[in-house]
């Protein structure tokens, strides 16, 4: 009995161990942009760190409240490759937006280009950054900007793909269609999150 009652605290601690072991992330790719230590400021006014996405696919873009050209029609992009997906796909899914211009776009500004542009619900998330992580984002994402002197941007229109881990997986500019490779990369990678 004795014997038996060893041999059962035995596999009880083996298993705990390994229980807990599991509980710490694996260490994060070289090339993830998770890598980068930013505090995002949310269009419902929480504070999230840019990391807490681990674990989602993202789609990801940046733009800037005020514009009235081409952010929306990036928005409006985010959303037709969204709707291609399948229900499973599409709950794997989030969806960021990130400021260019976090001097100017507060929470209300957040708020409001959201609505306007029907990026509601809990999968999306349109944010800001402090002036740092809105320049180290824009970098690995190679989206180029510059502030214009009447308070613009001119800036490219990048919509990228992350896995779970946050590497980049596929890049777009096409906004006046989808690209098929780009919606191929999409597809697989919100399908293996899926199957995990």
């Amino acid at each position: 009995m004795k014997r038996l009652l060893a041999a059962l605290s035995l596999t009880l601690a083996l298993a705990l161990a390994r229980t807990g072991a599991s509980a710490e992330p694996a260490p994060l790719p070289g090339d993830s942009l998770y890598q980068l230590q930013i505090e995002l400021s949310t269009q419902g006014g929480r504070a999230i760190r840019f990391d807490s996405l681990r674990g989602h696919p993202v789609l990801i873009s940046m733009f800037y409240a005020s514009c009235e050209s081409v952010c929306p029609t990036i928005a409006f992009q985010m959303r037709r490759l969204d709707a291609a997906l399948t229900p499973a796909q599409r709950r794997a899914l989030r969806l960021v937006l990130v400021s260019f211009d976090p001097r100017r776009d507060d929470q209300a500004a957040l708020e409001r280009f959201a609505r306007l542009n029907q990026l509601e619900g809990p999968r999306w998330i349109v944010a800001r950054a402090p002036d740092p992580g809105v320049r180290e984002l824009a970098a690995a994402l190679d989206e180029r900007y510059r502030e214009l002197p009447g308070g613009g941007f001119s800036h490219s229109t990048i919509i990228a793909v992350l896995d779970a881990d946050g590497v980049i997986r596929a890049r777009s500019s096409a906004l006046a269609a989808i690209d098929p490779e780009f919606m191929r990369v999409l597809r697989a990678t919100t399908t293996t999150r899926g199957k995990q």
